[in-house]
């Protein structure tokens, strides 16, 4: 999958840290950038060979309008259900990555970002050049993710469990972004992360 022309950063962090922000900070000055979870989107759209295998996995209570999965009820089933969200996670992962390659095979060279919540638990690390992750105050989050999703802190808890603690992905990283203090102190150290892996692409 990698190329030696392309320098890729693999970019995670706990639930609701602000990756996007950071993501988007990386692409305002000059990477490339994937998202997982927008792949992780294509796989579940009506039609596809994983929508498919989730309806025949999860029974035919999952689509909403128009055959469409109803992606709120169906993460309420696997994050209250170890069992069933690795089943759903067998569907999804396999396609994310494929689609993944895909991209990058389509990319000549530079930086890219590439967006993975799951970055370490599914090894994804090991294919990745550096790691960046996000992190944030638990108020931070649960301000954050109440407000812009509008989701009950029960189901915030419940997606942030599944994840490898905050603990573990910081003693995997190789940077660290704090993103509790506002955007300028983000960028403030994006921007400072952003020039070292830049120097480091030069020597390469």
């Amino acid at each position: 999958m990698r190329r030696s022309r392309l320098f890729l950063i693999g970019l995670t962090g706990t639930f609701g840290s602000g990756k996007s922000t950071v993501r988007n900070l990386f692409r305002r000055w000059g990477a490339r950038v994937i998202d997982a979870d927008l792949l992780a989107h294509e796989a579940l759209r009506k039609g596809s060979a994983s929508y498919r295998n989730i309806i025949k996995a999860f029974g035919k209570d999952t689509p909403g309008r128009n055959g469409a999965l109803d992606r709120k009820k169906l993460a309420r089933i696997v994050f209250s259900n170890p069992a069933k969200r690795k089943k759903l996670e067998r569907i999804i992962h396999p396609y994310v990555f494929q689609r993944i390659r895909e991209k990058l095979a389509k990319i000549k060279s530079g930086i890219v970002v590439i967006e993975v919540p799951l970055l370490f638990e599914t090894g994804f690390n090991r294919q990745v050049d550096c790691t960046v992750v996000v992190c944030s105050s638990k108020q931070k989050i649960l301000s954050r993710l109440s407000q812009n999703r509008h989701l009950e802190k029960s189901d915030i808890k419940a997606r942030m469990a599944v994840q490898m603690p905050l603990a573990g992905k910081l003693k995997r990283s190789d940077f660290v972004i704090n993103n509790t203090n506002g955007l300028r102190q983000t960028a403030r150290q994006a921007r400072r992360i952003w020039g070292e892996i830049k120097r480091e692409v030069k020597k390469k």
